[in-house]
């Protein structure tokens, strides 16, 4: 009897360490089957990190050129009521007079907030005094000194660096703030 009892226990410990190892098996390939689907997972969430952080970024850089914007529409905003006030004085050629520049800086202003550029009177010069003098000992006025003293001007209304071009037809300018 001691020997069948032995015979049956090595059959119970034989079945069991064969029903163990197969639930083993199985749990090892539900396990693998998981963590396959994890990283499945993790991959889409990566991807979909990357196109949340893109277009963050593109967020991002709207509202800075929306704050840029903002802040030189005010800037324009409140130089225009100084352009009466602040003004320097230039020649005009054809009249042989001096003209103030209140009437020329306001339209440029207004027309920068339209985002257009302003054409610059043909007959404007200027000069600083530090220049050439003529044959009389005046200075000599002209076109290049009043575009720089008007851009100059702009810019310390407005902190904006204004663009002085020539216009398409070769002879006049444009200021573009």
């Amino acid at each position: 009897m001691a020997e069948t009892l032995a015979k049956a226990t090595e059959a119970l410990i034989a079945a069991a360490l064969k029903d163990s190892s197969g639930q083993l098996s199985a749990a090892a390939r539900e396990a693998v089957s998981e963590l396959r689907s994890i990283h499945g997972a993790t991959d889409k969430l990566r991807n979909v990190e990357t196109s949340v952080l893109q277009k963050l970024d593109q967020v991002q850089a709207n509202f800075l050129l929306a704050i840029a914007g903002q802040t030189r529409t005010l800037s324009l905003q409140a130089a225009l009521p100084r352009a009466e006030t602040d003004t320097f004085d230039y020649f005009c050629t054809t009249t042989n007079a001096t003209c103030g520049s209140g009437q020329l800086v306001r339209g440029v202003l207004r027309n920068a907030m339209r985002g257009l550029p302003t054409s610059l009177p043909l007959d404007a010069a200027y000069d600083d005094g530090a220049g050439p003098k003529d044959h009389e000992g005046r200075p000599t006025r002209h076109a290049e000194g009043f575009r720089l003293k008007l851009a100059e001007h702009l810019h310390a209304m407005t902190g904006i660096k204004p663009v002085v071009e020539p216009d398409a037809d070769g002879k006049s300018h444009l200021i573009r703030l």
